[in-house]
């Protein structure tokens, strides 16, 4: 009995050590230059940190001027200390302005996401040509992650109850079912 107990414990701290393998997409964590930071005009490297492992494959990371020109080395790489990272240099000294990262990563688990994140360089005199960026994966999981996150946890938090059910509460209470059906009075 003492076994049983716990190889169930085992497999349930298994499953929940590796949860995060189904989760929804990556997400941006964090970012240098972060949303709408103001930025040295010195600035060497732009990298993006993701909430999981992104693929070798059909990456890219942009970094563009107002005027949507690029001002980056066009050689985007993942991070070889920390695979989670996506990094990109820049080609010179940024001049004042706004600017924008336009990147797109397939998650590990093979979703492409993709995002813009706008940044600025000094104090721009005129504020009227700041880039429009949308906030696609910028932010923490939408509700439809959330959703489809808490569903899954649900089912597995189920699943183990109605294990934990079987195998330590069902087998107490049916003998007493069996021995009450089996008892009959004989007239």
């Amino acid at each position: 009995m003492k076994q049983t107990i716990c190889a169930f414990f085992a497999i349930i701290l298994f499953s929940l050590l590796f949860a995060h393998f189904t989760s929804a997409h990556a997400y941006v964590i964090k970012s240098n230059p972060a949303q709408n930071e103001q930025a040295s005009a010195n600035l060497k490297t732009v990298s993006i940190q993701f909430s999981e492992e992104i693929q070798q494959i059909f990456l890219t990371l942009q970094i563009l001027d107002k005027d949507g020109h690029r001002v980056d080395t066009n050689q985007a790489h993942i991070d070889k200390k920390n695979p989670v990272v996506l990094v990109n240099n820049v080609k010179k000294k940024l001049a004042v302005g706004y600017y924008t990262i336009k990147w797109k990563v397939i998650s590990a688990d093979g979703h492409a996401v993709n995002g813009t994140i706008g940044f600025k360089v000094g104090q721009p005199a005129n504020s009227s040509t700041v880039p429009q960026t949308d906030k696609t994966g910028n932010d923490l999981p939408g509700a439809d992650h959330l959703v489809i996150r808490w569903l899954i946890y649900g089912g597995l938090s189920f699943y183990f109850g109605f294990l934990v059910f079987l195998k330590f509460l069902y087998p107490a209470c049916s003998p007493l079912i069996y021995k009450r059906k089996s008892t009959r009075i004989a007239l």
